[in-house]
């Protein structure tokens, strides 16, 4: 040490700048058997009036039981999300194009969306088609192809929106859970 070093003396404090959370509107497309998990945690970082639409093939009465983990967990009680329940199959184009919303017997409750509306989307690896005999490479196949369909409905939905409004801002680019480390 030849006494080069010196001590700099930091005289103001950096400020933190927060960011206004805005309400979200999230896609979780398929279904997993921690599902209640990932939605309590999701409800504890997104604002106050958030949607999350949960579009999968399980039927509408049937999820609130799966919710409940068969009677194993509390019921699910949200504070800071909506959810609205749609139920179609995640690799059916027709499914995806517009979605209706149910309520938990299954009715439509007449609220709908389309996926260029969405701030984020999250495919998971489907629990059903894994109950179903399906393996995981299976999965995977079933949740890459979910991901190109709605990619493409997106891209058809953003480019007829930019054709009246230049300035219309892209959709959210979604996510896909891949299950086996070979796909």
């Amino acid at each position: 040490n030849d006494g080069s070093y010196k001590i700099h003396r930091i005289n103001k404090v950096p400020e933190i700048f927060e960011t206004e959370q805005k309400v979200e509107k999230i896609m979780f497309c398929g279904w997993r058997r921690d599902m209640a998990d990932m939605i309590a945690q999701l409800d504890e970082y997104v604002q106050e009036g958030s949607e999350l639409w949960l579009f999968n093939s399980v039927p509408a009465p049937k999820r609130a039981e799966l919710l409940k983990d068969k009677g194993n967990k509390e019921e699910l009680i949200t504070n800071n999300l909506t959810i609205c329940n749609v139920v179609g199959n995640p690799i059916i184009r027709r499914d995806l194009n517009r979605m209706h919303a149910v309520d938990d017997s299954g009715k439509p409750n007449g609220r709908e969306i389309t996926l260029d509306q969405f701030d984020s989307i999250l495919i998971l690896a489907d629990a059903v088609a894994m109950e179903n005999g399906a393996n995981m490479m299976s999965c995977d196949s079933r949740s890459l192809s979910s991901l190109l369909i709605i990619q493409d409905i997106q891209k058809k939905l953003y480019d007829k929106r930019k054709s009246k409004d230049p300035n219309a801002p892209p959709p959210c680019a979604p996510i896909s859970e891949i299950l086996d480390t070979r796909t």
